[in-house]
């Protein structure tokens, strides 16, 4: 299937994305700003590589975030490589996480989680 979404939730924000791999998506942000998102894959069902363009305080920022699926012995790890070049001055930085399956009773968000910072 080419269809897919991915749930993002942080300390700062929740938000989901929604993508057709090979179609430009197009997101209006605050001060008349656009984003455009593009996911493609070279390994469906493994891999997922999502490029982003955007307008900053800093000048264009180009974000390019593969998601690859791969076994460590017998646990299957989520590898997420991020790469953030801002095009003006061109530099750039990677990051990259390994993240694994949950197992177990799900706990409640945290207290910082969006919506429940100062709430009582």
């Amino acid at each position: 299937d080419s269809h897919f979404k991915i749930k993002k939730q942080s300390r700062v924000t929740d938000m989901g994305l929604d993508l057709k791999l090979g179609e430009e998506c197009l997101a209006n942000l605050p001060g008349d700003r656009v984003k455009t998102t593009i996911a493609t894959t070279e390994n469906p069902g493994q891999q997922v590589k999502i490029v982003s363009r955007m307008p900053t305080m800093n000048g264009m920022a180009n974000v390019v975030d593969t998601k690859t699926l791969q076994r460590e012995g017998n646990l299957l790890v989520l590898v997420q490589t991020l790469t953030i070049k801002n095009e003006l001055s061109g530099k750039e930085h990677t990051t990259t996480r390994y993240f694994v399956p949950h197992e177990g009773a799900l706990i409640p968000l945290a207290a910082t989680a969006k919506g429940s910072v100062g709430k009582k």
